[in-house]
């Protein structure tokens, strides 16, 4: 039983019996990401990015546009996943060209995300975790 409203970014307590009968209570949190736009996580990245980084954030700003135009007839951007898919590895094609795919997934795992504002504000509710 629930006594509220499932909300985003918001800890519902809710009340139930578990197989023995006994009343049982959970915490559920909703965190859908990102939280004020739609798109997907890569999105989320190139913003967090960009909010720290005024250089990393004009690049990625053209690299959004050239994305946006370059497939007018939309050929091959024929979904918006792959136009938003597009717009992340045009960014990290920038930032490692000469680099593998590989060696892109091991930048990404070395990124201190910690440190990025916007990552910390969007997650703050997982710190009641602790």
């Amino acid at each position: 039983m629930m006594k509220d409203d499932i909300k985003n970014n918001t800890w519902l307590s809710c009340e139930y019996q578990n197989g023995h009968g006994k009343k049982q209570i959970m915490e559920l949190l909703l965190l859908v990401i990102p939280f004020e736009d739609t798109g997907a996580m890569e999105t989320f990245l190139l913003n967090a990015i960009a909010n720290d980084s005024a250089y990393d954030a004009e690049i990625i700003r053209k690299g959004n546009q050239f994305v946006e135009e370059v497939d007018k007839e939309r050929r091959y951007l024929t979904k918006r996943r792959y136009i938003t898919k597009s717009k992340f590895d045009v960014y990290f094609s920038i930032r490692t060209a000469a680099e593998q795919f590989v060696e892109r997934q091991n930048i990404l795992k070395r990124v201190p995300w910690e440190q990025y504002s916007q990552i910390q504000e969007e997650f703050q509710k997982l710190k009641d975790l602790t």
